[in-house]
């Protein structure tokens, strides 16, 4: 068995400690997070730190990294309390990466992406996903 010491994971190649703590809690499904602004920008991000929580009430946590730059998925949900929740599969997997890339504008535009089949008021949904749920409230959890 292989023993890692913090000093040496601390120390070592910053590429090896990524992939290493990232692998760590094994595969997590790999998620789009629609979702628009308060100007009509519509936004599109990838994220796996998502997980249920509850069924009654429904509770499910997303988890962002710290808001210390401009997170615009955080930053539209807090401000319109609305987005979707769409899921990945091998079909797409590639074309959901790229909208992890920063962009000017809409991830649906810049990455080639066909354009949401519901705009109803602020959801976006991506037609590629097979499972699209709408999240229509937002409960903010420090």
């Amino acid at each position: 068995m292989l023993h890692y010491t913090k000093d040496a994971l601390l120390t070592g190649p910053s590429d090896f400690r990524r992939d290493f703590i990232n692998g760590l809690s094994g595969y997590k499904s790999l998620n789009l997070i629609g979702t628009k602004s308060e100007q009509g920008i519509s936004n599109l991000s990838p994220f796996s730190q998502v997980f249920h929580i509850g069924a009654s009430p429904p509770l499910v946590g997303i988890l962002f990294r710290p808001h210390t730059v401009v997170r615009h998925t955080l930053e539209n949900i807090l401000a319109t309390k609305v987005f979707t929740l769409n899921h990945v599969t091998p079909a797409f997997y590639q074309a959901a990466h790229q909208t992890a890339a920063r962009y000017e504008g809409s991830e649906f535009e810049a990455t080639g992406s066909r354009k949401p089949t519901k705009q109803t008021s602020q959801r976006l949904s991506w037609t590629r996903a097979p499972c699209r749920w709408p999240a229509a409230t937002w409960n903010t959890r420090h």
